[in-house]
């Protein structure tokens, strides 16, 4: 393996590693950048062909080698935190695992990265940040989207006022243009509510996945373009969260691929006894550096808006992680996301479309 290609890790400010599989399928160091040996205290010539229990032989916790055997087994992302885990480190660290797949689909190694886990103290203060940084945001977006919004919705009932009808679609197109333009301004009205109410805590709520895909469908490809699949499954978890993740997702998805044959994948199952896991695929152009995309420090914010950025934070905030990767052969992204949540039996009760969670309406601050 070429390791000229992980050279641009060196510009990362916080340690990088990389393991790979030998024949035995046993994960050892194949490349670590200076971050890394500077924390550990081990140079890159000393960690080629290690495993991780043969480095650091007198900790007793091996979750981290069971972790690098996961990810180059399943091809699955993780994180997990470690208390000091390299000698003459004081403080807890967490590691995120990113699997990268050959175009024939064979994982050939996974790249982890180190950043100081978040304490108690400094996940409110990050919390507190995020809540500041999406009031002012979508205050300043709901200003500056709500009125045109409103305008448009105006002019397409106008215009349907006295419009002839010729049999050729045209009435039907104006229809569409209104009923975008009344969904549009009401989530701009909705999430407006949500990011200014006094309340931050979870909105736990059973939601039927399927009419919440087809909302986001109506509204994100009121054409229809896409081929749009999702499972019919009531999951009970925060309804606020989950709606946000799944239309910023989506929407990049569609935005960012052009092809006219767009598949966008929905898929949702239990992870352990709490928690859910949802997967968005599509059949797109993939991501240049998946490994990079939710990798926060030196400013590195490859290929993702405000938008990704934002939900990052906010499920980092409601306990759940996200992470992404490229389908075999890079036909397609994968972003995955966890979120405290199960999903209900078959039997749970099923909501119509108009009984979709909405973002919850609180006072104002």
């Amino acid at each position: 393996m070429d390791l000229n290609q992980f050279s641009a890790y060196q510009h990362v400010t916080v340690p990088v590693f990389v393991v790979a599989p030998d024949n035995n399928l046993m994960p050892r160091y194949l490349w670590v950048n200076d971050a890394w040996s500077g924390a550990t205290g081990i140079s890159a010539a000393d960690v080629a062909g290690k495993t991780e229990i043969q480095l650091f032989p007198g900790r007793p916790d091996q979750r981290a080698f069971d972790h690098h055997r996961a990810a180059l087994t399943t091809g699955r992302g993780s994180f997990f935190d470690l208390p000091a885990p390299w000698p003459g480190h004081s403080g807890p660290v967490r590691t995120t695992l990113t699997a990268v797949s050959a175009p024939d689909g064979t994982i050939t190694h996974a790249v982890g990265t180190c950043v100081p886990a978040p304490s108690a103290i400094s996940e409110a203060a990050d919390a507190a940040e995020a809540l500041s940084e999406a009031e002012q945001f979508i205050a300043i977006a709901a200003h500056d989207l709500r009125t045109p919004m409103r305008n448009i919705q105006t002019l397409a009932s106008l215009l349907k006022d006295d419009f002839i009808d010729h049999g050729d679609g045209k009435h039907g197109l104006i229809d569409m243009l209104e009923e975008v333009a009344s969904k549009s301004g009401q989530m701009i009205t909705d999430i407006l509510a949500y990011t200014q109410a006094l309340a931050t805590t979870r909105d736990t709520a059973p939601t039927d996945l399927s009419c919440l895909c087809a909302t986001l469908r109506g509204t994100l490809d009121p054409q229809g373009k896409v081929d749009f699949r999702y499972p019919g499954v009531t999951v009970e978890s925060d309804s606020t969260t989950l709606q946000i993740a799944l239309r910023n997702l989506v929407d990049n998805a569609i935005k960012h691929n052009t092809r006219p044959d767009l598949v966008v994948t929905v898929e949702v199952r239990n992870t352990g006894v709490s928690d859910i896991t949802v997967t968005v695929t599509d059949n797109g152009k993939g991501f240049p550096a998946p490994e990079r995309l939710f990798v926060r420090s030196a400013g590195i914010s490859h290929e993702r808006g405000y938008g990704l950025m934002a939900v990052q934070r906010l499920l980092t905030l409601r306990g759940g992680h996200i992470s992404a990767q490229n389908c075999p052969d890079r036909t397609g992204g994968v972003i995955t996301f966890t979120l405290p949540g199960r999903i209900l039996p078959e039997d749970a009760s099923k909501m119509t479309e108009e009984q979709v969670p909405r973002l919850p309406r609180t006072a104002a601050r």
